[in-house]
């Protein structure tokens, strides 16, 4: 009887330990992602989008006594509609898969999760600013650390943690393309 009770027991404690294991199939196609809803199934495809880019000036204005010119351009990355069309709710920690063409290098050189503003219906990040006087100044998006891991054949498994309510977007450097969500 004992041996049958700690059998059953060994059995329970081996299907629980696995069910935390996330067993979702990778995105068929690199460049891809998706969002970890479950430990099983398809996942949650990642909405996605190629950029636009917005350079706006304002007037310059000539000091001539000065021999100088004061003027703004600002550049931004934008993309299409108010709100992502893939919803998160808000937790802890969330996880997404990203298919590569090879999960043979450090993911953080590769893939940038970072933080879109929204205006009017579109999404927009900041990514340069010059003035004329003063200088150009380079912006680097407001990106956020995550831990990955190598998953399946050729895709990376990224957690992050307390992620706030907003939209984001992540940047896979061998795509033209941008992955896009929203945590509500």
């Amino acid at each position: 009887m004992k041996i049958i009770i700690k059998t059953l027991l060994l059995v329970f404690a081996t299907n629980v330990a696995l069910g935390q294991t996330i067993r979702i199939k990778e995105p068929e196609f690199a460049n891809n992602g998706i969002y970890v809803n479950d430990t099983i199934g398809d996942g949650i495809p990642l909405e996605k989008q190629k950029y636009t880019i917005s350079i706006k000036s304002n007037a310059a204005s000539y000091v001539p006594f000065a021999n100088l010119a004061a003027g703004k351009t600002k550049t931004k990355l934008v993309f299409q509609g108010k709100e992502s069309t893939t919803k998160i709710s808000c937790k802890e920690k969330i996880h997404f898969i990203i298919k590569m063409t090879d999960n043979s290098n450090d993911p953080t050189s590769l893939i940038e999760v970072f933080k879109l503003t929204q205006e009017k219906n579109l999404r927009t990040s900041v990514m340069a600013e010059a003035k004329v006087i003063g200088g150009a100044e380079t912006k680097n998006l407001d990106t956020f650390t995550y831990s990955a891991k190598k998953y399946g054949q050729s895709s990376y498994l990224i957690e992050l943690n307390n992620l706030p309510v907003g939209q984001y977007g992540i940047h896979v450097s061998t795509s033209v393309e941008y992955l896009l969500f929203e945590i509500n």
